[in-house]
């Protein structure tokens, strides 16, 4: 390569095409050239000033969903380390709201003869519910590693 300095690759870059190429080497397919392509294109659509290599490890490494999260273990959360909340589809209303549970972490179980996993789990200690107008179409949420950030959209079919 001319005029300038390779790029080093991402761990996922490295094990997506490592894993496209040995399923290539499997089914006799063209998925080397594809698996390139998209990772020439991740890394032309980083931001400038992207040579620091831890962020772009946590860049790579952050939760997205595309659909709406059905159970609290399924979405995003955020707190700070005694308040918490966790984000989901509110339960018998999964396109019409959607539910951030809080829990505390003061608040506990106190059973510990069942273990430091069941008897001494945190409790939720409420919840609150968003009710968009309309139903929810379409949802691209991100959990940020680096800053510990989750921001996204939520679509609805009564978006202007």
């Amino acid at each position: 390569m001319t005029g300038g300095a390779m790029p080093s690759p991402s761990r996922r870059t490295v094990l997506a095409t490592g894993t496209a190429l040995g399923g290539a080497l499997a089914a006799g397919g063209s998925l080397p050239a594809q698996a390139q392509a998209r990772a020439r294109a991740r890394a032309q659509a980083r931001p400038a000033g992207g040579g620091d290599p831890w962020r772009t490890v946590l860049d790579d490494a952050d939760l997205v969903w595309r659909e709406m999260p059905k159970t609290w273990y399924e979405g995003p959360y955020l707190g700070n380390g005694f308040l918490g909340s966790g984000i989901y589809a509110e339960p018998g209303a999964q396109s019409k709201a959607i539910r951030f549970n809080v829990q505390h972490s003061d608040v506990q179980d106190h059973r510990p003869e069942f273990g430091s996993l069941f008897g001494l789990a945190r409790l939720p200690i409420g919840h609150f519910t968003l009710e968009p107008i309309g139903t929810v179409t379409a949802l691209d949420w991100r959990l940020r590693l680096r800053d510990a950030e989750p921001t996204g959209t939520l679509t609805t079919d009564r978006a202007p």
